[in-house]
């Protein structure tokens, strides 16, 4: 997971291993994660980007 500010400029990584099925299944848990994480540092206007490579 990267955070970026408004002007796109990285301000914090995280990374987890995740067991899952599938590849969908992974990506939802990350997901899953990013909010509890951002949730957790009390950050209030959030967008979340998927970015899928074949």
């Amino acid at each position: 997971m990267v955070g970026r500010n408004s002007n796109g400029e990285v301000f914090f990584g995280k990374t987890w291993l995740c067991m899952a099925i599938s590849p969908l299944m992974a990506e939802a848990v990350a997901l899953l994660k990013a909010v509890q994480f951002v949730g957790n540092m009390g950050v209030h206007n959030v967008k979340f980007e998927l970015i899928i490579k074949n």
